[in-house]
């Protein structure tokens, strides 16, 4: 006769037999534990931002000196740099001027289209379209995952393309706590 040995279950199995053995009033009181450990959660995350906004405030506060005086020593050095730029440059053969305590420069930036304040680029499409330079507009493609979920058969039939189950999520809400980040 052949022995039977019995694997010890593991610890994952254990947790899950334990909790499968719960009795209504046990898992009630979990629920309750639940919800206090998420309020204990949400007041303390709640005090660290405040704590970080008034530490942030007390920085910034000790930056601002630094910040003017630093802001109007560029305004200065630019216009001292732009009223002798022929010199400093050599007449425009370089861009980059060195002093002893450091260097200064001009850089060209790139072109950019800019639209005014106000109006959306729909209607510059539009007008683009309408003054015959389309040249200007793009169409850009993009899976409809709308459509695909109405026909997952047919959407199947790409490759590389595959339908998943909405399936379902487990939530709890103990009562009395106002749940905000762990809502989702």
């Amino acid at each position: 006769m052949a022995s039977v040995t019995r694997k010890k279950p593991s610890k994952v199995d254990q947790v899950v037999l334990r909790a499968a053995a719960m009795t209504d009033k046990e898992a009630d009181d979990m629920l309750g534990a639940y919800g206090a450990a998420l309020t204990a959660i949400m007041r303390i995350r709640a005090q660290a931002k405040d704590d970080a906004a008034a530490l942030k405030k007390k920085f910034e506060d000790g930056l601002a000196p630094f910040i003017a005086s630093a802001k109007a020593a560029e305004e200065q050095l630019e216009i001292w740099a732009t009223a002798h730029r022929k010199r400093l440059t050599d007449d425009g053969a370089t861009k980059t001027v060195k002093l002893p305590a450091g260097e200064m420069k001009w850089r060209d930036m790139p072109a950019a289209v800019k639209l005014r304040r106000g109006v959306k680029e729909d209607e510059i499409v539009a007008l683009a379209i309408k003054e015959r330079l389309g040249r200007f507009t793009r169409v850009k493609y993009e899976l409809n995952r709308e459509a695909m979920l109405a026909e997952p058969e047919a959407a199947k039939l790409l490759d590389g393309v595959s339908i998943k189950s909405a399936g379902e999520e487990f939530y709890l809400r103990p009562a009395g706590v106002e749940l905000t980040e762990f809502d989702e």
